[in-house]
């Protein structure tokens, strides 16, 4: 069971970081197959051309009824591509606008499916799916969810720029802290929340959340303001919660964030030299 959980996830994941490359490829040979397309008809259109100035240079043999039955014939050949030319740059035209849309509509998807444009991390829609997937395994996994605290006063005094720092720092902190291949997904869900899905040990995760607090003490990003510098500190309340305690996947994310909630307003520090 524990291997056929593992295939089935990793199938998914794998899916999903391939398709942007798929895309991508794709993009690619429509590209060049147009360009080939064009640079053919380019050459036809020049043959023409050319053909038809050899008939203008032999103007003198227009008298001669096999000549003018032969230019005839040609001409008509050479005004019958023409036109064909004409309607397959229209559909080139046509068909590189609609595979645009299309491909436009997979990146997309793409974004909306996986990652967190800010962070680089995973995003609530990628978080939703493999909740899905591993409940229906019945993996067992901790769910781990994070607020940062004083967020709104960062954001309302400093701006976008630092909730943005701010923002990714907590993230590259998470990602030192808790990445591991294959067991550990770290995402960005909401402004200022995350959500982390572990397949490790309990206590492993336990002690990785006392080396955040730890690290929390003294993480800061440094801003200026006024010309004075100033630190604003990372702090965020969290809680978890074990798949194997609840009976549905909204249990346990309504258990996750019930709870963390509860610790934000017991744990909360201003910390924010505003």
């Amino acid at each position: 069971m524990e291997r056929k959980i593992k295939q089935e996830v990793n199938t998914w994941i794998d899916w999903i970081r391939s398709l942007k490359d798929r895309v991508l490829k794709v993009e690619r040979i429509t590209e060049k197959t147009e360009n080939n397309i064009i640079n053919i008809i380019q050459s036809q259109d020049n043959l023409i051309s050319h053909i038809v100035n050899i008939f203008k240079t032999k103007c003198w043999l227009e008298e001669d009824e096999k000549f003018k039955k032969l230019k005839n014939e040609v001409l008509s050949k050479l005004k019958e591509i023409k036109t064909l030319n004409n309607k397959q740059k229209q559909c080139i035209t046509l068909s590189k606008q609609e595979i645009n849309k299309s491909i436009s509509l997979l990146k997309s998807f793409y974004d909306k499916t996986t990652k967190d444009k800010l962070t680089w991390l995973w995003n609530e829609e990628f978080v939703n799916n493999l909740l899905d997937i591993l409940w229906l395994e019945q993996k067992q996994f901790i769910l781990i969810y994070f607020d940062l605290n004083n967020f709104k006063k960062v954001n309302d005094n400093y701006g976008h720029q630092v909730w943005d720092k701010l923002i990714k720092e907590f993230a590259r902190i998470l990602k030192l802290l808790f990445w591991e291949w294959d067991k550990t997904y770290i995402a960005r869900i909401h402004w200022d929340e995350f959500n982390i899905i572990s397949l490790e040990d309990e206590e492993i995760i336990k002690k990785k959340l006392q080396k955040l607090w730890k690290w929390l003490e003294n993480s800061s990003i440094e801003i200026v303001k006024q010309w004075k510098k100033k630190k604003i500190w990372i702090h965020t309340a969290y809680w978890y919660a074990k798949s194997d305690k609840v009976n549905s996947i909204w249990e346990l994310i309504h258990r996750a964030d019930k709870r963390m909630y509860e610790n934000k307003i017991k744990s909360k520090q201003d910390k924010i030299d505003i």
